[in-house]
């Protein structure tokens, strides 16, 4: 899982540069810090754990800074404060909630026109109910977006049912 956060972090820095970066479930802060390492002029890291803000704080404070928030309500962010905003893998945390379009509607509201939001989270193709379909996710996506394009992790499903629908979906 580590080693998956790091690919995201990899991908988002590519963009960061001297732009302002919101990381909304930043956990323990080590991808604000990649993310700063990138050129970006300003950081900020919301999470909703206690615990992993007081260790982001202690060591990656110097690199952004940290407020308690949730992905659902981002009220110390005003409209359209990140020029770049990311999200690695927490809408499926809240999704038997059904709390992910009030989510990415948040996401969407602490935005800049015209920037950037890049979202990360498992394929449920792969882990059963443990993430969002290509569809669940497209419609998610295309309710609140103009513009926007879906990239896939290369696993692929082990189940052979799921690995069939898969490959279905893919030859369409």
């Amino acid at each position: 899982n580590f080693r998956n956060h790091m690919k995201f972090y990899g991908f988002a820095a590519q963009f960061a540069g001297g732009q302002r970066v919101i990381d909304v479930g930043c956990g323990s802060g080590y991808g604000c810090k990649i993310l700063r390492d990138a050129g970006a002029a300003d950081v900020h890291g919301a999470d909703v754990s206690r615990h992993a803000l007081r260790f982001a704080r202690k060591h990656y404070g110097s690199d952004a800074s940290f407020t308690r928030q949730s992905i659902t309500d981002l009220d110390d962010y005003p409209d359209e404060f990140g020029d770049v905003v990311v999200s690695s893998e927490v809408l499926e945390h809240i999704k038997e909630y059904g709390l992910a379009g009030r989510a990415l509607d948040e996401l969407r509201r602490v935005t800049k026109q015209g920037g950037l939001l890049i979202v990360a989270t498992p394929n449920s193709e792969l882990l059963g109910e443990h993430g969002f379909s290509w569809d669940e996710l497209s419609s998610l996506m295309a309710d609140r977006f103009d513009d926007y394009c879906i990239f896939e992790n290369a696993l692929l499903p082990f189940e052979p049912e799921a690995r069939r629908m898969w490959a279905e979906r893919v030859a369409n």
